[in-house]
């Protein structure tokens, strides 16, 4: 996946500055404080003796896309955490953490105003599906909690499951998830949080541990159902800037947990600022140049063979 430079935001403007100072929240985004779809102030998360988020502020308008981007032990997996309600038992927080204008920090989802719920799709899929009930129950239930019968709801998943490229909806929603590739799982998992009609989408690593082709139709999806006046907000946690610059608008570079530098996708590709930003993206390049190379040396000896 090339890195590029030219990607033209799509959002009125930068909602955290380059300098990663937080602007007057009245002029982000054409609304005020309470149209983000996500506010984060001063978020510090502390386990055990370590504080692996010091302190953090981010901000997503509604229908934004964001890539909070770091290498692993920056504090990101973390911080999605805390958006989602799921952080380690024991965990201590300050700080705030607002959904649509709701603060969740400390509360679990289930203990959250239908308003403050976000999707959550994450890394491992097989974590996150019961392997002893069918895909079908599980993805239903979101939709049975808002009134729809069990014939509605099935039906609705259907389409939504052929929506996020599912071939044979009617064999996965009887499956267990065992029975699933993991490519499939994930898109299980995609579905389930756009089954959930919630106004954040929090992706961690969604794609880490598929292969490339699989990887190119989740980020297409993610790209297709989140963003713009009709989708949710998406906030995408990932270690790889150029899936996160194929994907999102804006661009969030946390380390030692905090943002160290925020922007468009094109400026931070095109003039990052900081340090730590400019050794990820010439990592990446790296990458991309040795894959290049490997792909040429092998081309000859294809030719002979």
């Amino acid at each position: 996946m090339a890195l590029r430079a030219d990607r033209a935001p799509r959002t009125a403007g930068t909602v955290v500055g380059r300098t990663g100072r937080h602007p007057d929240p009245s002029t982000v985004g054409g609304g005020g404080h309470t149209a983000a779809a996500l506010e984060i102030t001063g978020l510090t998360i502390r386990v055990s003796a370590i504080t692996p988020v010091a302190g953090l502020d981010l901000r997503i308008p509604a229908g934004g896309r964001l890539a909070l981007l770091g290498a692993s032990g920056s504090g990101k997996s973390l911080t999605a955490a805390a958006v989602a309600g799921c952080l380690p038992a024991g965990a201590g927080t300050g700080g705030s953490v607002r959904v649509g204008g709701i603060e969740v920090l400390d509360r679990p989802t289930a203990r959250r105003p239908a308003g403050a719920r976000v999707g959550l799709v994450v890394q491992d899929s097989a974590t996150a599906l019961n392997p002893m009930v069918t895909v079908g129950r599980q993805v239903r239930q979101p939709l049975v909690r808002r009134g729809r019968s069990r014939a509605a709801a099935t039906g609705e998943l259907s389409g939504l499951l052929a929506a996020v490229g599912i071939e044979d909806p009617a064999r996965i929603l009887a499956s267990h998830p065992g029975a699933l590739s993991g490519g499939q799982r994930q898109r299980v998992c995609l579905a389930l949080a756009l089954a959930c009609e919630v106004g954040l989408l929090v992706a961690d690593e969604p794609t880490t541990a598929l292969d490339v082709v699989t990887q190119a139709a989740v980020l297409d999806l993610l790209r297709d159902r989140t963003g713009g006046t009709a989708g949710p907000a998406l906030l995408f946690i990932t270690h790889d800037i150029a899936v996160a610059a194929a994907l999102c608008d804006e661009i969030a570079v946390m380390d030692a947990g905090v943002v160290v530098e925020q922007g468009p996708a094109g400026e931070i590709l095109g003039a990052p600022a900081h340090p730590v930003t400019r050794r990820l993206i010439g990592s990446a390049r790296d990458i991309e140049r040795d894959l290049l190379a490997a792909v040429a040396a092998a081309m000859p000896a294809a030719g002979r063979a």
